[in-house]
């Protein structure tokens, strides 16, 4: 008689709390869906922070035995570049350092560059090699 008694209280109980877990977990996607439509990127001053605020390069200006010089090349749509980070395969400490244009290194294959403006915008990562970016053409064609 008790074992009667005491199942159907189960799956009543059971058929409850589902129901609010279910009931919880609505409210949650719509607090979720809401959040998706208010979402609005971080912003400095008026400025997005976004790498497209910036454009830029790094290329290979001289190239010595133990020594090359990298030129910066980069403007920002929204303010003045104020700092740089540059490395190479051979030295990954990358450190913030004022911007300018001409910068010596130690030789390597690659160099890498980014740029930071101002605003607090930072680039994409930009690159040089010293290898060729195209192979000369076929001379048998």
């Amino acid at each position: 008689m008790v074992v009667k008694i005491i199942v159907p209280v189960f799956i009543v109980a059971v058929l409850i709390s589902g129901f609010f877990v279910w009931q919880n977990w609505q409210k949650l996607q719509s607090l979720v869906e809401n959040q998706k439509e208010n979402f609005q990127q971080p912003k400095v001053g008026k400025e997005l922070i976004t790498p497209t605020n910036i454009s830029g390069e790094i290329l290979i200006y001289s190239l010595a035995d133990k020594e090359m010089t990298v030129q910066a090349i980069g403007e920002s749509k929204v303010g003045n570049l104020t700092e740089m980070l540059i490395w190479t395969d051979n030295d990954q400490e990358k450190q913030w350092k004022p911007f300018q244009t001409l910068t010596n290194i130690p030789t390597s294959d690659n160099v890498y560059a980014q740029f930071k403006d101002d605003h607090g915008n930072i680039s994409v990562v930009y690159s040089d090699s010293v290898f060729p970016k195209h192979s000369p053409p076929d001379s048998n064609q």
